[in-house]
């Protein structure tokens, strides 16, 4: 008997109309309360004496996110058909092939990350050091360091930082 109530209770619940756009609204609702959780977490390992730990799940999430953001991003190029996407510059090339070295990646390895394929790769390489299709940055540029996003402009300075001061230079930022 219990059971028959509670299946007339669920038959005469009634949703709003487009409830499925409020259910989305929630899920981002959600996701806020989720990163303002994480947050206090953090704080209380740094209150508890644990800022490495803390440090360490703050570059997890940012590593986490920054893989999604790729996710998106590769998700889109991969629909504009190859010969509509646009061209690398020279410098991203360079980047390209830099990253390539220290990954230790094949061509097709790297093709596959950067949405070109391995002939594309194995021409650049051949060309390396022709100044028009691969170009280095010059220390002056301004340019380029203004088309360099937030995070990769901070992951290059602590990369700097710790070439500078030795591996143990990495510490929780200061709280403003």
């Amino acid at each position: 008997m219990p059971a028959e109530s509670r299946e007339e209770d669920a038959e005469s619940l009634r949703l709003p109309k487009h409830w499925h756009s409020l259910v989305r609204t929630a899920v981002l609702n959600v996701v806020g309360i989720v990163r303002i959780a994480i947050l206090a977490g953090r704080e209380a390992l740094i209150k508890n004496g644990d800022s490495k730990d803390a440090r360490i799940h703050q570059l997890e999430s940012e590593v986490a996110m920054l893989c999604e953001e790729l996710r998106i991003n590769d998700g889109r190029m991969r629909r504009v058909p190859p010969h509509r996407r646009p061209q690398y510059t020279g410098m991203e090339r360079m980047a390209i092939l830099q990253l390539r070295a220290m990954r230790g990646w094949n061509k097709s390895e790297t093709g596959r990350h950067f949405l070109v394929s391995d002939d594309t790769i194995r021409q650049w390489l051949r060309r390396a050091d022709d100044e028009a299709l691969v170009q280095t940055q010059s220390p002056n540029c301004k340019s380029a360091c203004l088309d360099r996003s937030p995070v990769a402009a901070r992951l290059e300075n602590q990369i700097d930082n710790q070439l500078r001061h030795g591996p143990n230079y990495l510490t929780p930022r200061s709280r403003t």
